[in-house]
């Protein structure tokens, strides 16, 4: 089933360092806002090797249980109405890729982490120091009161809890439980992936008069004769573009899923036809981070090592924000290092904005559509000489799938071409699951 050419044409040049990439970088930023980024993941970058995730402080005092968020609210509002369990943080431990795949089914937010630490570090892997990296480890979400388990999956209910709106709840519950209160300001930033030095404080001998140190812009400012401005907005929106460079101009990416997160705190947002997105949920930090996904399609890449990750769209991670959380811009540049996780968001968000844009042909040429739940799969190689491939596993399952796709999609290009450098994945592929359609980062093709 060929839907249309993506034309992103990606050439490799395999260079005297063994780095295979060519041609340039964007230098726009990844994330620019109001606010300020905390930790901003360089998403567009040229390295190839996978980072890992890298967790801080762990919370204390089950701050997000029900009593602790009754005794907050109390403390501020006089009142505990209202506060309820409301959010379960579980995870589970999928025996097998079909397991794994139920999982996904159910359209949770999973993470291969614990919720309950900081992230100092958000990367593709986090290593827990007993799961080998090819085994599925225990995955982590938070899901709704009384949500129906999955029968014959093992997992864990870790906490029962009250997940509030407000972000003043959530202050007041880390304060009387232990915990450090969130530090909502701009006193550090980070410009691309290098933190720069800030000095929060008046200088020498104060500010003039009539002036007053301001923490944000780091200078003195005028004094405020009317009423104080607004606190910073705690509700993050903002706008996901990619540079398509048929047009070579910046477009929306359409449709797309958004996660907002801090600990136990997710909500799961679509750009609409603009890119834009909008949480109504207060937070006090926010993670924010794209999957290549919707109701239409899934946008995937082959891996490493950690092969059950394919299950999983495409992830990009803009950062962590805090500030002023709306109208925060973030962009997918054009990376052509093939190689490099740069490539891999491009390539993603690029294929995500084809699929939008064949059910808007389709519509206007009243032609049939592809069935939902599309797996595309992309690759930085080519099938047999082709651009891409479409294997219809989805349509025509066996039970053994896995050693059909390797036979077919890996064992057949390795025969045609005894050189090739993925031979490695043969190896790796002891199990796949149910693919629509390969997609070549090379000159994709969906």
């Amino acid at each position: 089933m060929l839907l249309f050419s993506c034309k992103r044409d990606i050439e490799v040049l395999k260079t005297d360092t063994g780095i295979w990439a060519t041609g340039s970088l964007s230098a726009q930023s990844l994330a620019t806002s109001s606010g300020c980024v905390e930790d901003q993941d360089n998403g567009a970058a040229y390295d190839s090797l996978p980072r890992p995730t890298i967790l801080g402080a762990r919370l204390v005092g089950t701050p997000y249980s029900v009593a602790n968020m009754q005794q907050a609210s109390q403390n501020l509002y006089g009142t505990t109405s209202g506060i309820t369990e409301n959010k379960w943080y579980v995870r589970f431990k999928p025996a097998d890729a079909r397991q794994l795949s139920i999982l996904d089914s159910l359209n949770l937010d999973l993470f291969d982490y614990p919720l309950d630490y900081e992230v100092t570090q958000k990367g593709d892997y986090y290593n827990d120091g007993v799961t080998p990296a090819e085994t599925i480890p225990w995955l982590y979400t938070v899901v709704s009161v009384n949500f129906a388990f999955p029968a014959g999956i093992q997992y864990e209910l870790l906490q029962r809890m009250h997940v509030p709106t407000l972000a003043s709840l959530e202050r007041e519950a880390f304060r009387i439980t232990g915990n450090p209160i969130p530090d909502t300001t701009c006193t550090g930033m980070l410009t691309g992936t290098k933190k720069e030095a800030v000095i929060n404080s008046e200088p020498p001998g104060g500010c003039p008069v009539g002036t007053s140190w301001d923490p944000m812009s780091r200078a003195c400012v005028p004094e405020q004769t009317g009423p104080p401005p607004p606190a910073p907005t705690r509700m993050p929106s903002g706008t996901v573009v990619v540079f398509d460079n048929n047009r070579n101009v910046n477009v929306p990416v359409r449709n797309v899923e958004v996660i907002v997160k801090n600990l136990v705190k997710i909500e799961r947002v679509f750009t609409n036809n603009q890119g834009q997105y909008n949480v109504t949920k207060e937070f006090n930090k926010a993670n924010i981070i794209i999957r290549t996904k919707n109701a239409q399609a899934s946008i995937r890449a082959l891996r490493r090592a950690r092969l059950w990750q394919m299950l999983f769209p495409v992830e990009v991670h803009f950062g962590k924000f805090k500030g002023t959380l709306n109208n925060i811009q973030h962009t997918i540049p054009q990376n052509t290092a093939a190689l490099s996780s740069g490539a891999k968001h491009w390539a993603a968000a690029s294929a995500h904005n084809n699929v939008q844009e064949y059910y808007d042909y389709a519509a206007q040429l009243s032609i049939g559509t592809p069935p939902g739940g599309l797996k595309v799969l992309l690759t930085n190689w080519r099938l047999q000489g082709t651009r891409g491939a479409t294997s219809m596993y989805a349509k025509r399952y066996i039970q053994e799938l896995p050693e059909t796709f390797v036979q077919f999609s890996l064992l057949a290009p390795i025969r045609l071409r005894p050189h090739w450098r993925n031979t490695f994945l043969y190896l790796k592929a002891r199990w796949m699951l149910r693919w629509d359609i390969i997609c070549s980062g090379r000159g994709m093709q969906i």
